[in-house]
């Protein structure tokens, strides 16, 4: 994990970045009073905009976008500008100043174009890699906002993406051109690169393109590892979803390659239309799991991982779950991971127990042990209220979603046992509908396209009594 005392480094090396992002904060607060002038809430600018023929984004983002929490897109700060435009003519207003919108992207594109300079030269792209990972996990797993300058904008997903991309694409070419072991740093550096990339390629909903990246970068890693064994220790800024420690080896970064094709593999067999394919798609992903469990218990050291990929595993028994084996064994499962994570004396303890609680809640429901599943959920809320008061690592925007849609489903699954007009079902009913609004509104604003488009696939599956509670929210 980054700790603020470098800080000031990766402000450093992020210079032109920094600067348009500071510029676009200052032009969003422009935004923001012309909205005040024109009396207009962010919900009715969007309700006129979206008259005027402009889909723009959610109220929840648009928020975002103005405090700068996540900072916007340049291809965001075009349509918001050609809507704020198209409102202000509507109502015979001036147009808004785009100068300093309009100098904001174009500073953070040079930042871009300067990187792919950079980078040419393999220690500079080692550099890149590592601030990048340290800035996207600071937008991740922040820490408490106190300890950040009112300044501070983090690097955005889509901008850190970008330049994983950069370094991939650049140093592939080095890579295809030479002939290992010469090219080894090249190809180390490749691999380190497709498989943090994949993960946050599942986040945004590119599942294909994870599954693409985590098998390149997995296979690339593990043959450049059994050409040059004694570099299996090397470390590197820390990359895993869950940052357990401050630096991981490489051996531990080829585990996490299997681990995130099984994630891909899972996440296309739940999109995957005919069951056949779903079925063999979660072979996949189950293979790539063991894969990674195997090597897990024939390197030395590498116990403290084996909990994480248990959780893996009882996540695919639930999705596989037809039966109620495949619950008890994903129960198991995720009670063993929950166990070890809850004895291990590291800072990140909680954050990892908190997802092997969800995961266990998850089986739980599915097996109408309600009383059981709540005390699951209650232990997650702690866990993270307890790394809060110490500022140690803290779930993040896709481990809160994760949270929220389990606990959604819980009252689903409770209301499907009331009676039709029962009172309880009316309250659980309300409670169930503040979830699913909270999870989807922070899947948006985080751009978490994946969980996203999990909720709404939830929601297109209820009848009419449950989507009209969120009709508008899924419209949005």
């Amino acid at each position: 994990m980054t700790t603020l005392s470098s800080l000031s480094t990766l402000l450093s090396h992020l210079k032109g970045y920094g600067d348009g992002g500071q510029l676009k904060k200052e032009a969003m607060q422009e935004v923001e009073l012309v909205l005040a002038e024109l009396n207009l809430s962010r919900r009715q600018f969007l309700k006129e905009a979206t008259q005027l023929g402009f889909q723009i984004t959610t109220v929840t983002s648009l928020g975002n976008w103005i405090s700068c929490k996540y900072v916007p897109t340049s291809q965001h700060v075009d349509r918001l500008l050609e809507a704020l435009d198209a409102v202000l003519l509507n109502r015979g207003k001036v147009k808004i100043s785009q100068e300093k919108l309009r100098e904001s992207s174009a500073l953070q594109e040079q930042s871009l174009q300067d990187f792919r300079r950079e980078i040419q030269d393999i220690e500079q792209a080692i550099l890149g890699l590592e601030d990048t990972i340290s800035w996207m996990n600071l937008s991740e797993f922040p820490p408490a906002t106190s300890s950040l300058s009112p300044s501070f904008i983090p690097l955005t997903r889509q901008h850190g993406m970008t330049r994983l991309k950069i370094i991939y694409d650049v140093h592939e070419q080095a890579v295809e051109a030479t002939m290992l072991p010469q090219s080894l740093p090249h190809a180390v550096l490749v691999a380190k690169t497709a498989i943090i990339l994949s993960h946050f390629l599942l986040e945004t909903g590119e599942a294909e393109y994870a599954w693409t990246m985590a098998d390149e970068g997995a296979h690339i890693l593990a043959d450049a590892l059994t050409r040059l064994p004694r570099r299996r220790e090397d470390t590197f800024a820390a990359y895993s979803p869950v940052p357990m420690y401050s630096q991981v080896t490489l051996a531990d970064l080829e585990i996490f390659g299997y681990l995130r094709r099984g994630n891909a593999f899972a996440n296309l067999a739940s999109q995957a239309r005919r069951p056949g394919k779903q079925t063999e798609l979660l072979t996949l992903a189950s293979a790539s799991y063991q894969t990674a469990l195997e090597k897990v218990e024939r390197v030395p050291d590498r116990e403290r991982l084996k909990p994480g990929i248990l959780r893996e595993l009882a996540a695919l028994l639930i999705q596989t779950g037809t039966n109620t084996s495949n619950y008890e064994e994903a129960e198991t499962l995720a009670r063993r991971a929950a166990n070890a994570y809850h004895h291990m004396a590291v800072p990140d303890d909680p954050l990892l127990y908190y997802l092997c609680q969800v995961t266990l809640s998850r089986a739980l429901i599915a097996q109408e042990k309600f009383v059981e599943a709540a005390a699951a959920l209650q232990a997650a809320r702690a866990a993270e209220a307890y790394g809060r008061e110490r500022r140690w690592v803290v779930p993040g925007p896709l481990h809160q979603v994760m949270l929220l849609r389990t606990e959604a489903a819980y009252y689903l699954a409770r209301i499907q046992r009331e009676g039709r007009n029962s009172s309880e079902r009316n309250l659980l009913k309300a409670a169930w509908q503040q979830k699913m609004v909270e999870s989807l509104e922070l899947a948006r604003a985080a751009d978490l396209k994946d969980q996203g488009q999990k909720i709404e696939q939830t929601m297109r599956g209820l009848g009419k009594e449950f989507r009209h509670l969120i009709f508008n929210e899924i419209k949005g």
